[in-house]
């Protein structure tokens, strides 16, 4: 069962990046920067003579990368990932996580 977990997770995590990249570029179209939208329009627009399935997934493709260029960055900015973790008593370098003992209550 703990392929099956996994499979899917790799598959809710590509379908995320997937909606999430196309939302933020058909809004972004609609509000002030035409330029990712433009794009995608482009290079779907040269795909569409091999196929209707081939400009799907070149649109597809690309709103998942857009949307994982984009998760990244916001990944680096709330974690200050250069610096370190950022917590309530100021910034600490990164450290693996280790369990305490009250991460474990005692039988």
């Amino acid at each position: 069962m703990p392929a099956v977990f996994q499979v899917i997770s790799v598959i809710g995590t590509v379908a995320m990046l997937w909606v999430g990249g196309h939302l933020v570029i058909a809004n972004l179209a609609e509000t002030f920067w035409h330029a990712p939208y433009d794009l995608v329009h482009v290079v779907t627009h040269a795909i569409e003579a091999a196929g209707p399935v081939d400009a799907w997934f070149a649109d597809t493709a690309l709103s998942a990368v857009f949307g994982l260029v984009l998760g990244a960055i916001i990944v680096v900015i709330v974690t200050g990932a250069p610096y370190g973790r950022i917590t309530h008593e100021g910034r600490q370098p990164w450290t693996f996580w280790r369990p305490s003992a009250s991460c474990f209550p005692s039988p």
